[in-house]
């Protein structure tokens, strides 16, 4: 999957992290993505995308692989 935002660099490296989370399978990080996220304040991820918070959630994926649960 490939979302297309040019206004924003960090889709590639979200896609990128969360493709390889999921041994690239599309279809979860789909469901990751498209799903309200307890640890997010039940928000969908891509919600948070597109409302340019693509930053906070850039760290909150990294934080979370490495182990560091908020």
């Amino acid at each position: 999957f490939y979302i297309n935002d040019p206004m924003n660099n960090n889709l590639d490296e979200i896609e990128a992290l969360l493709t390889k989370f999921f041994n690239g399978d599309n279809a979860k990080v789909w469901l990751w993505l498209t799903l309200p996220n307890p640890l997010l304040g039940n928000v969908r991820p891509l919600t948070m995308e597109l409302l340019g918070r693509s930053e906070k959630l850039l760290k909150h994926i990294k934080n979370c692989l490495e182990g560091n649960f908020p």
